[in-house]
């Protein structure tokens, strides 16, 4: 029995919207027993605590009396379709101060088995949760955006906490649309090793205002930071918000709109700390000099 990963778990637990579904596990197994209870109480997960106004490590806690068992020689009660499926609530507790959340989860088949086996995948499903997901804009970022984006970020990521993918991801295409010309504007403004390419790059847009080619010819000459990931994240983002939202499902939709979400948020920390880096050496010359 393949289990679902601790980190897909937490992350289930922290971010997951409301009805979404993950899988929990490849198949039943008859030759190993798993304790649905035990097992979510020995997983932690990182969640906003209303209480401490910060983010903390969450942990399930034990339930006790009837529990779930999954595999062995357990009687699944199939319903009349022949499918798996049972309701439960568990409670979690900040290691931190003790605030509890609550949550209904939903283990459950999407194809026939029967008592003796074969059995098919199970998946679990949240469909409720108290305290609901806030999805609170980093400080950093938030301050990045201009004004007029930063309602459009707020709307983005309400739309994400309650799993709208087509919403977030309109809101999230046009700060993309709005941000990037000032992104590549701020990194042309730093002193790295080939920003002089980059500089060209933009004064020839400001010209000829061809996005494409300037995404493009500025790729190589990113800061090392930027480039960490193997690939360019300018162009990655640029490419996502020039996509139709209608050739996209709902589902597609909400994926893109976390996959973007994250990624603008890694170049804008990128550029902000290399900003702040270059004006406080700047400062330092500066203040040598007057010496």
């Amino acid at each position: 029995m393949k289990i679902i990963s601790d980190q897909n778990l937490a992350d289930f637990f922290s971010n997951s919207p409301l009805y979404s579904k993950v899988r929990f596990a490849d198949t039943f197994d008859q030759e190993a027993e798993l304790n649905f209870f035990d097992y979510l109480a020995a997983r932690g997960f990182k969640f906003f605590c209303p209480h401490d106004k910060d983010y903390h490590t969450y942990k399930v806690n034990k339930k006790y009396g009837n529990q779930i068992l999954l595999g062995g020689s357990y009687n699944y009660n199939l319903d009349l379709n022949n499918l798996f499926s049972i309701t439960t609530h568990v409670t979690a507790s900040c290691q931190f101060c003790g605030s509890k959340m609550e949550f209904l989860l939903n283990l459950f088949t999407l194809v026939p088995g029967t008592e003796n086996g074969p059995f098919p995948e199970v998946y679990l499903r949240k469909f409720g949760q108290f305290p609901a997901i806030q999805r609170n804009p980093e400080k950093e970022v938030y301050n990045y955006l201009q004004e007029s984006d930063r309602d459009f970020y707020n709307r983005a990521l309400a739309n994400l906490s309650i799993g709208y993918g087509i919403g977030a991801y309109a809101y999230l295409r046009r700060i993309v649309e709005n941000e990037i010309k000032r992104i590549v504007s701020d990194i042309a403004d730093l002193n790295y090793p080939g920003v002089e390419k980059v500089k060209i790059a933009w004064t020839n847009y400001q010209s000829n205002h061809q996005m494409n080619t300037l995404i493009d010819s500025i790729g190589q000459f990113l800061p090392s930071s930027l480039k960490e990931v193997g690939d360019n994240p300018i162009k990655a983002l640029y490419q996502q918000a020039s996509g139709g939202i209608h050739e996209f499902s709902e589902q597609e939709c909400l994926d893109k709109a976390k996959h973007i979400d994250t990624l603008l948020q890694y170049v804008i920390k990128r550029i902000s700390s290399l900003k702040l880096e270059f004006e406080q050496v700047k400062d330092a010359l500066k203040a040598l000099n007057k010496g």
